[in-house]
């Protein structure tokens, strides 16, 4: 009996073993399949879209039936009937120069225009007799005469041919009485120190007109005097000398004040 036994196990134990494992394959497969699947790292992209082009079509544009003038092509000589294809230059009116000047030099004051008329010396009083007129001018001692030599305003030299009073006597009595002077003459008083005395016309029948000057012979003023005035006509400042000529004389030759005389006076 246990000899069939043993032999019997013997016998059926591979089949055993056998079915064992069968079961335990089985096993195994059972329980992997509800094991769920571990997720996938790699990542599907998600597709874009892709956008659609859609043609819209442009409105429709009237056409202007006028017809567009063609431009000139720069350089090329295009005709054309609606414009010139050439523009004629405008003309450049010359520009007119305007007329020389003097200079004036800038130590002198601006002078007054000159005149077209040439200038004519005023003439005495007329009609008024002074008594003693005759036997006073006969009486009085001739006086010294020479050349003054003035720079006008313009720097040009005008010449006076004057009497010279240096002295009290010949000053006091000047030009009274006189009726005429030659227009390019005159009286020089030369006071030898500077003085402010001012001048009158008593006893004076000539219009005149009178420059006062320093002893450098710069003008520093100069003024008209009319016939028998006795109002005192004075000077801007201190001078040394006064010049007296016929009424305009500086003026038709353009002295002015900082004009100046060339001293001492030459023959």
């Amino acid at each position: 009996m246990r000899r069939y036994d043993a032999e019997t196990r013997r016998k059926s134990f591979p089949w055993s073993l056998l079915s064992l494992s069968l079961f335990l394959l089985a096993l195994f497969l059972s329980a992997c399949d509800s094991i769920p699947a571990p997720p996938s790292s790699t990542t599907t992209p998600t597709a874009i879209a892709t956008p659609t082009l859609v043609a819209v079509k442009p409105p429709s544009t009237a056409v202007s039936s006028t017809p567009v003038p063609s431009m000139p092509t720069a350089g090329v000589d295009t005709p054309d009937a609606g414009l010139p294809t050439t523009v004629p230059p405008t003309p450049v009116s010359p520009t007119p120069m305007d007329a020389p000047t003097a200079t004036v030099n800038p130590q002198f004051s601006t002078p007054d225009p000159l005149s077209l008329t040439p200038w004519v010396p005023p003439t005495a009083l007329a009609g008024t007799p002074i008594p003693g007129a005759v036997a006073t001018l006969t009486a009085a001692p001739r006086l010294p005469t020479g050349t003054l030599t003035i720079l006008n305003a313009f720097g040009e030299k005008v010449q006076v041919h004057v009497e010279i009073a240096g002295t009290e006597p010949s000053r006091e009595l000047g030009l009274m009485f006189r009726d005429q002077m030659a227009p390019d003459a005159g009286m020089l008083f030369d006071f030898g120190v500077e003085t402010t005395s001012g001048f009158w016309m008593q006893n004076t029948i000539l219009p005149l007109s009178i420059a006062f000057m320093k002893a450098d012979g710069t003008i520093i003023n100069v003024a008209d005097m009319q016939p028998l005035d006795t109002t005192i006509i004075p000077a801007a400042g201190a001078y040394t000398y006064a010049l007296e000529a016929n009424q305009g004389f500086f003026k038709a030759n353009n002295i002015v004040t900082g004009s100046k005389a060339l001293l001492p006076v030459g023959p």
